[in-house]
């Protein structure tokens, strides 16, 4: 992480101040994936860790997640981001 942060600042320094320029050759992509038993520990980890990731600022228990994960009536999304340089992640 740390290299692919070096170079993303390398190269953000090319770009000078046309910071919307170096985000266009960054080619940032979003994916936007139903959440998963396998995603689950993640997005425990992330509610735990930041308000960032956690709009409500609740902290939820592993188990409420899970029941939030197998009720049929709510959809529950996760989002990974990548770019030229790798993955930010989960």
């Amino acid at each position: 992480m740390y290299r692919m942060e070096s170079a993303r600042h390398q190269v953000a320094e090319s770009f000078a101040d046309d910071y919307m320029a170096f985000l266009r050759h960054c080619e940032i992509r979003l994916s936007i994936e139903p959440m998963t038993q396998e995603s689950l520990d993640r997005v425990h980890e992330l509610t735990q860790r930041t308000n960032q990731m956690n709009f409500s600022g609740n902290r939820y228990d592993r188990n409420v997640l899970k029941n939030i994960l197998t009720t049929p009536h709510l959809s529950t999304y996760v989002l990974s981001c990548e770019d030229r340089f790798g993955s930010y992640g989960l």
